[in-house]
């Protein structure tokens, strides 16, 4: 079957993936990989507690590359995230990670995007949605 699609597979760029495979490159790979993306959690962590509203709450994954965000009660997050994709920052609201509507005032944010200049001004842009729509509440 494989033959009759492709009449044949290219063997130099097989050879060239099991080399890499043996001799450790995609291990190597992951490391940096790994390295990378917690550098990045940590940088975005930092940012969420220097700029968001008092009381915001950050999670502490173990791995991956997202934070989980508790904004202070009241804040509510589809306001927030609908607030921000039309300045051009997404982020994704607690409540469609809930069957019942819940985590009314969480964030899912992605760390998965270098820090740099954009990464910076949409994080500054939810930063400020939030801090006002607390001063909204209050």
């Amino acid at each position: 079957m494989k033959f009759a699609q492709t009449v044949s597979t290219p063997v130099l760029p097989q050879l060239a993936i099991a080399d890499f495979l043996r001799n450790g490159g995609y291990d190597h790979h992951l490391r940096t990989l790994r390295r990378q993306l917690r550098d990045q959690v940590a940088r975005y962590a930092a940012e969420i507690a220097a700029r968001f509203p008092a009381g915001t709450k950050l999670s502490r994954p173990q791995g991956g590359f997202v934070l989980w965000v508790e904004l202070p009660e009241g804040i509510d997050s589809l306001d927030l995230q609908e607030r921000a994709v039309a300045e051009g920052a997404a982020v994704a609201p607690g409540p469609i990670f809930s069957a019942s509507g819940g985590y009314r005032n969480f964030l899912r944010i992605s760390c998965g995007h270098p820090w740099g200049p954009a990464a910076e001004q949409a994080l500054q842009t939810v930063a400020r949605i939030a801090g006002e729509l607390e001063r909204r509440r209050g």
